[in-house]
């Protein structure tokens, strides 16, 4: 029997289409869960539960509409075995669409993905058959695919579930709704008075609700934590705030982060920052020429210095984690350093990482350090640091150099994170803060795309505006 399995944690919710037994699949994923480096999913684990719902489908290759509804703060159940938890109106209105068709597979793997819920609080994913109607479940009826055209509806505010008839008691007519959840299909009769039409067509609405937060953590932190076993799209275009937050550097991890458009910011914390701006500052490189980058410093002083890429990656990095840190305080540590080096030398994934280093031909010394990684024709900016400071500003001539380079490497876009007060006079060479989700549609369409020249070999071969020196490997 085909099956849909439910897994919700405090902050999230995965649906995955099973064709195959689903207690293989459930095993498996709490396996992957125990094996996990991340502390924090490690204690969530056996907290973790998942749900199965038989589906007898009759095409389950066709698109579904899989919709979240909010229903409100958990109660304590009533004698009808419902809570009594909201205004029914209000929780008809609470209707969270995060997510678009997705087209159930014959495998173990995520059809969709909910984030940032609320802990402890009670949802329900309805599930309808895209643009047509005919094929529909009877939750009640559990194996009887009969087709239903019944008012999807709210009871009080706590679950949702089709309508299906009413029946007369001794002083008053009661509701029969069919409801599905983890304790399997029944029906339950209410009062109509406390029911709210949500006026949606559906198969079946499955009722759960999120694990409870962790103790201590405040809301901003829980609502906006990701974990490893999350599956990162879209759906981080709802984020709150400039931060969401994590605590694993697991190279996978990172590698998805990456690919969506965060970074991560540790430091020696458990639980840190991963940026992902509401307006990300990006130069659009190829709506600009390259010529653009020639200012007066760089012409009058571009000749006292040269440029290499990754003579020194970690080293470098290392050091520049110092240079804040003398300036009062780093995000880098050795193991972001670690795990950025494995991620570059493994050839199954796109990213590579750069350290762009400006050296004083008069003296030997590395003036100017710029740190990013690259995903196909995207650019990430995460770090600099300026260790020789006088009337020249290396800093300056070392970005100015690294725009141009990106440019004639045919790189789209240079994302720079949160717009700082330094960053303003950046915007005379196309720099721009964007909406997040113009942003992630640029980043995602960039990835996929391959560069002419890699810029440490654009550098090797002297295609750039500071001459070149020869070039190492991380």
């Amino acid at each position: 029997m085909p099956c849909l399995v439910f897994s919700p944690t405090f902050n999230s919710l995965t649906v995955r289409w099973c064709a195959a037994e689903a207690s293989s699949e459930v095993s498996r994923r709490k396996r992957d869960v125990g094996r996990c480096s991340d502390p924090l999913l490690r204690a969530l684990g056996p907290h973790l539960h998942e749900s199965v719902v038989s589906c007898p489908l009759q095409s389950p290759h066709r698109p579904f509409q899989l919709t979240l509804h909010s229903c409100g703060a958990p109660g304590p159940p009533e004698a009808d075995g419902d809570s009594d938890s909201g205004d029914g109106d209000d929780a008809a209105r609470d209707d969270s669409k995060l997510s678009g068709s997705q087209e159930l597979q014959q495998s173990a793997e995520s059809v969709a993905f909910f984030g940032f819920l609320e802990a402890g609080r009670p949802y329900a994913v309805i599930v309808s058959a895209g643009d047509s109607t005919e094929e529909h479940i009877d939750a009640a009826e559990a194996g009887n695919c009969s087709s239903l055209d019944r008012e999807l509806v709210c009871i009080a505010g706590s679950h949702v579930g089709i309508a299906a008839g009413m029946s007369k008691g001794l002083f008053s007519f009661r509701l029969c709704v069919n409801v599905l959840d983890e304790g399997g299909a029944r029906q339950m009769e209410v009062d109509p008075s406390r029911v709210a039409p949500i006026s949606q067509r559906a198969m079946f609405a499955f009722n759960f609700q999120t694990l409870p937060g962790f103790p201590g953590l405040p809301p901003r932190i829980s609502r906006s934590l990701l974990l490893p076993i999350d599956s990162l799209g879209p759906w981080l275009l709802d984020l709150r705030g400039n931060y969401a937050y994590a605590t694993s550097l697991a190279p996978d991890f990172l590698v998805a982060l990456f690919e969506h458009g965060l970074f991560v910011l540790p430091g020696d914390r458990q639980i840190f920052s991963c940026p992902f701006p509401v307006k990300p500052f990006v130069f659009q490189l190829q709506e600009l020429p390259s010529s653009s980058w020639r200012g007066k410093m760089l012409r009058r002083y571009g000749k006292d210095f040269e440029l290499s890429c990754n003579c020194n990656f970690q080293e470098h990095l290392r050091l520049c984690g110092q240079y804040h840190e003398d300036k009062g305080g780093t995000w880098i540590n050795s193991e972001l350093i670690a795990a950025l080096v494995e991620i570059h030398r493994d050839g199954s994934n796109g990213v590579r990482v750069y350290c762009f280093e400006l050296w004083d031909k008069a003296t030997g010394e590395l003036a100017a350090a710029s740190f990013g990684l690259r995903i196909g024709a995207f650019f990430h900016d995460f770090s600099m640091c300026c260790l020789v400071k006088d009337r020249r500003s290396a800093g300056s001539i070392l970005t100015k150099a690294i725009g141009a380079l990106l440019t004639d490497c045919g790189v789209r876009d240079w994302y720079w994170g949160c717009k700082m007060e330094y960053m303003a006079e950046y915007e005379a060479h196309g720099a721009q803060e964007v909406t997040r989700q113009e942003y992630y549609q640029r980043l995602r369409s960039s990835i996929r795309e391959e560069l002419p020249v890699d810029p440490s070999d654009a550098i090797s071969a002297g295609r750039c505006l500071i001459k070149g020196r020869a070039c190492g490997t991380v």
